[in-house]
């Protein structure tokens, strides 16, 4: 989205001499034959050539401005006209960007927010070398997932396997190299991105730094870091999380772009992902909070399919729902898949970390009358042998009916 200041007063002033010279054409066409005076009919001439001069010289001044044409009619669409299917998907993660890949079919406008405290894999590698930079990994997942081209989505998500770039991803480069070009600037890095990707919506970062996630745990003990967290809760499976909060980041490093988006949007999707390290970063941001406390949106939680060994060990519905709950989060709607998974696919989690579990439905019709929440417990699990997670197109279908009895 292309965001210039100063340009609006041009272009509301090119649409209102439109208006004004279509009226003063029927005028000159209803009563041509009519004797209104010489120094009227004057008038009229020059406020038509005042006219054209007038749309002449913003259309040439703007054209001139944005260099091309293209980038003009963005300018236009972006600030003038009203989008439709205004989505915005706050998280991180595969679990997010597996959404997307659904949701990019059924509405116009996609906006994915994702956190800043990111420091694992490549990013966390990338991130030791350039100490000013964003955390890219999100981001990189959640762009491959909105654009259409299938070339991109795979150039976005290759990863090398030799040498010294083993297990870094292309794209976490390209964004890298789009964000010092930009240098450092957001909203430049983001019209490079939609004019290279062409994608239907954008990807944000919730804040315009990079922040660092702090866990204050069962035992007392702080530990900094999403990486150490989640090393540290899988070592010792005795101890949980008591409370996460933000180091390095103040409310004013939140991107201004995420806010206005969360205010103007139709539907807004939390979830599937990790509670602690992908969702709730964003939510610590107060203006974030507020900004969805007091958007008119629906909200949509949708819940994981699996508890995390390496996070919440918890398995049941209602305590998700508390912890995002105690940190100012509710929502209209909770996505919640009712298919039983295959056997031989969850000993393949089990194998990995005895702790996993699939989460269970305990809400009760009570319960969701208190809090205002409506259940849609339903077949949303993906036809995989080896992945447990969302099918994509089932969780669109299902937002697509929500977003049809509102709008």
């Amino acid at each position: 989205m292309l965001k210039t200041r100063g340009l609006k007063r041009y272009i509301f002033g090119f649409f209102f001499f439109v208006i004004i010279f279509a009226i003063t054409f029927l005028f000159i066409i209803f009563f041509h034959h009519k004797s209104l005076g010489s120094i009227i009919w004057i008038f009229i001439l020059g406020f038509i050539i005042l006219s054209f001069v007038y749309l002449f010289w913003v259309y040439f001044f703007l054209l001139k401005f944005f260099k091309e044409e293209e980038k003009l009619n963005e300018y236009i669409v972006d600030n003038f006209l009203i989008k439709k299917n205004r989505v915005v998907v706050i998280g991180g993660g595969s679990g997010i960007a597996n959404i997307l890949r659904g949701i990019k079919n059924y509405f116009d406008y996609i906006v994915s927010i994702s956190t800043v405290t990111d420091d694992g894999g490549s990013t966390g590698k990338i991130l030791k070398i350039y100490e000013d930079i964003l955390p890219v990994g999100d981001l990189r997942n959640c762009l491959a997932n909105l654009s259409s081209n299938e070339i991109l989505q795979k150039l976005l998500q290759y990863r090398f396997d030799r040498g010294e770039l083993s297990g870094h991803a292309l794209g976490n480069f390209i964004l890298l190299a789009l964000y010092k070009i930009a240098n450092n600037n957001l909203s430049l890095m983001g019209e490079y991105i939609n004019s290279i990707f062409k994608i239907r919506g954008i990807v944000l970062p919730s804040a315009k730094k990079r922040g660092i996630l702090v866990a204050k745990l069962s035992n007392e003990q702080v530990i900094k870091g999403e990486t150490n967290i989640n090393n540290f809760i899988s070592s010792n499976p005795e101890i949980y999380v008591k409370e996460i909060y933000l180091e390095d980041l103040v409310d004013d490093d939140v991107n201004e772009q995420a806010i206005e988006n969360i205010l103007n949007a139709d539907i807004i999707i939390v979830g599937p992902g990790s509670l602690y390290s992908s969702i709730l970063p964003n939510f610590l941001l107060n203006p974030i909070l507020n900004a969805y406390k007091k958007s008119k949106a629906i909200k949509i939680y949708i819940a994981n399919i699996m508890n995390q060994p390496n996070e919440i060990k918890e398995t049941k519905l209602s305590i998700y729902l508390e912890i995002l709950k105690k940190y100012g989060l509710f929502f209209n709607y909770v996505l919640f898949n009712s298919k039983p998974i295959k056997e031989q696919i969850l000993n393949k989690y089990i194998y990995k970390d005895k702790f996993y579990k699939p989460i269970e439905n305990d809400l009760s019709k009570e319960y969701l009358e208190e809090n205002n929440i409506i259940l849609i417990y339903d077949d949303f699990l993906a036809d995989d042998d080896n992945f447990i997670r969302h099918d994509p197109l089932k969780i669109a279908n299902a937002i697509k009916k929500i977003y049809s009895h509102y709008f």
